[in-house]
């Protein structure tokens, strides 16, 4: 394995977003939302929202709009349930008294494993289950749990952070508190990467989550400080006060997720619940930051704790926070989607070319980038009718399309190239 060496970024950029934003907080009050305490949510491939309660797990269903609970009252559930995992097969999983998996087809809880309690758990492509219990890491192996990290050894007392699988199915695990070491895991191997790699400092893992080209991102409870582990680069990057607005005093990060646009979110706040508390995002190079409390309107008195993130298909963002859910949208203003314009774009997927059918308009450029938000096509001109896109030369994967039409009007469409 290569030598890691941690990078400082300087030449990032920071500003705060200008464009219009959309924010909405559901509580138990104004709305059907079955809690008000969330620290822990997702997203299934359906856009279904998950969210758990100490006994009981909430779904709302998106296509019905409504939260289905499933307890002890109408379920195999059990008294405690700790946290929520989704598998790269969308899988739901519970962590508690026992280890549940929801049965997608009957809609139901069944018990995968009565031998053990945990408080998180991760299953890799293969179905190799990994679990925190108490403060130590197993995996499961021929029905026997094997234990790979021991967190009370020499009388040391340590919390793991949640575990993360990559692509490669790597297991990936941190500490909240104590000891501030971050760890891979795989073929019976485990790195210590804060021991073994050059200057990367401790990490006081506070959440983890995979982008979508496998680089790791761990958000940490130092300042709001957030690491980045480039995959192809196998090389550490550090957001802090030197290149970002993160890194400041007093700040602390609870949650950080991914969209499937290949934009970062990361939720900072003040440690003890109060301003200033903001949303970041890191994309196409840049850091964006917007104001949870100017947007909610809160003052400064006003207590509120961010326990968890996650993004939606549509790339709301979501903040389970100590009195309830919050909605964040950034509006881009002249994007238009797909669902709102004539203008065809086809074949989807598509293998070797490209056609946009722009149906009487005209643009004046096209953009195209890849999820992590590389500009990978770049060209200016005066298209009209049909404009042919050649994509022999591009790489498998996802791409995003970005069309400005002679308005200044902007249009964004997916496409996936074969």
């Amino acid at each position: 394995m290569k030598k890691f060496l941690i990078f400082i970024i300087i030449s990032i950029s920071t500003f705060t977003t200008t464009s219009s934003q959309s924010w909405e907080i559901f509580t138990t009050e104004n709305s059907n939302l079955p809690v008000n305490f969330i620290n822990n949510l997702l997203f299934d491939a359906e856009d279904n929202l998950w969210i758990n309660g100490y006994s009981s797990i909430f779904m709302f269903d998106n296509k019905m709009q409504e939260w289905i609970t499933y307890n002890k009252t109408n379920s195999i559930i059990g008294e405690k349930i700790n946290s929520l995992y989704r598998d790269n097969y969308n899988n739901i999983w519970a962590a508690g008294e026992a280890i549940y998996i929801f049965e997608r087809q009957n809609k139901k809880w069944e018990i995968s494993d009565s031998s053990t309690n945990a408080n998180y758990l991760a299953v890799d492509d293969s179905g190799k289950m990994y679990i925190v219990k108490d403060m130590s890491i197993f995996y499961k192996s021929k029905n026997k749990w094997e234990l790979i990290f021991d967190g009370t050894k020499d009388g040391s007392i340590i919390s793991p952070s949640k575990l993360l699988i990559d692509n490669n199915n790597t297991l990936w695990f941190g500490f909240y508190s104590n000891s501030f070491d971050f760890f891979s895991y795989k073929n019976d191997i485990l790195i210590n990467h804060t021991k073994t790699e050059n200057n990367l400092p401790s990490i006081e893992t506070t959440d983890l989550c995979l982008d979508s080209s496998n680089n790791i991102w761990v958000s940490s409870g130092e300042h709001a400080k957030t690491y980045k582990f480039d995959s192809s680069l196998e090389t550490w990057f550090r957001f802090d006060s030197t290149n970002s607005f993160l890194g400041k005093d007093y700040l602390y990060s609870k949650g950080i997720s991914t969209s499937e646009y290949g934009k970062v979110w990361l939720a900072p706040g003040k440690l003890f619940s109060f301003p200033p508390r903001f949303l970041t995002c890191f994309y196409n190079g840049n850091w964006k930051k917007f104001s949870i409390d100017e947007g909610l309107n809160l003052s400064d008195k006003e207590e509120l704790s961010l326990l968890a993130l996650a993004v939606d298909s549509k790339n709301n963002v979501w903040i389970g926070t100590n009195k309830g859910l919050i909605k964040f949208n950034e509006i881009t203003t002249n994007i238009e989607t797909k669902d709102e314009s004539d203008i065809s774009i086809y074949p989807n997927p598509t293998s070797n070319q490209l056609t946009i059918d722009l149906q009487g308009k005209q643009a004046i450029s096209y953009t195209i980038s890849d999820l992590k938000g590389n500009i990978v096509e770049n060209r200016k001109d005066n298209f009209s009718g049909q404009l042919n896109i050649d994509l022999k030369s591009y790489p498998i994967g996802t791409y995003i399309i970005e069309l400005t039409l002679t308005n200044n009007q902007k249009i964004a469409n997916k496409f996936v190239k074969e």
